[in-house]
């Protein structure tokens, strides 16, 4: 065999070897290139305690079979979720059993609506074109009201599921139509009265308390007012000087030390 020959063998062969070992599965698996049981527990528990979802062996990981088995006890219904989430992500070819249970909280169904309330308020989203109402059953908490945007229904069921106490969560929220009518109302009815006098105090709280539900032409208002004539001066600059059809004027005068907990 000449030189050149030689060289040309050697070329193949390492051709050969390189396509051979380019086929080679990194983890055999189940024969499925899937990683090795003990490794997706690792990943999963790595992923958990970053999440801080796991503390004080809370949750136990089991894998076996192509099923990722969750089960042990956490705060809230969302770190069940995000529990199950990160099981997913670890090996999405795995089916994943989620038998996490949500600690009992021991609290009120008032106060845990209180908690639904306070999540859902702070979040940068809810705004006054939007108005969500909570009850409360055995720590089952129903969702009902309006949302000017559709993606709000799930920001806001997120939102509750973050609540302490809170154990499923129920969404009946509905979704208020796109219309350019129903904007131009809703755009008027919030200057009228938020750059009304009488509601200065109102315009700059946090969370303004007057919610504009506009519906096909159909206003609502929703929330809290501290005296009947608010209430009715409200109601006025709405159904007066906007092309609303009609005006439901379901602003409520709370009494002195009530929690203002819009109940469904």
């Amino acid at each position: 065999m000449d030189k050149k020959n030689g060289v040309r063998l050697v070329t193949v062969l390492l051709s050969l070897l390189t396509i051979s070992f380019s086929v080679i599965p990194v983890f055999a698996g189940n024969g499925k290139n899937q990683l090795p049981d003990k490794t997706v527990k690792r990943v999963i528990e790595h992923s958990l305690e970053k999440d801080g979802i796991l503390y004080n062996h809370n949750i136990q990981v089991t894998v076996k079979d192509s099923v990722i088995t969750l089960l042990g006890v956490v705060k809230t219904l969302s770190e069940k979720e995000k529990a199950e989430q990160d099981a997913y992500k670890a090996e999405e070819n795995y089916a994943v059993v989620n038998n996490i249970m949500v600690q009992p909280s021991g609290l009120s169904g008032k106060a845990i609506a209180q908690n639904v309330v306070d999540q859902i308020y702070k979040n940068m989203f809810y705004s006054i074109f939007d108005w969500v109402t909570i009850q409360v059953d055995s720590g089952v908490v129903t969702l009902r009201g309006w949302v000017y945007e559709p993606w709000h229904k799930t920001e806001f069921e997120d939102e509750a599921e973050r609540a302490i106490g809170v154990l499923n969560v129920v969404n009946e929220i509905k979704v208020l139509p796109n219309s350019p009518l129903d904007d131009q109302i809703r755009f008027r009815a919030a200057r009228l009265i938020y750059n009304d006098p009488s509601f200065i105090q109102y315009a700059y709280q946090i969370n303004p308390p007057i919610h504009i539900v506009v519906d096909r032409g159909k206003v609502i208002l929703e929330g809290f007012v501290d005296s009947q004539f608010d209430k009715n001066w409200a109601g006025n600059l709405v159904k007066f000087n906007t092309d609303a059809f009609s005006v439901d004027n379901q602003l409520k005068v709370p009494k002195l030390n009530t929690e203002n907990i819009p109940e469904g």
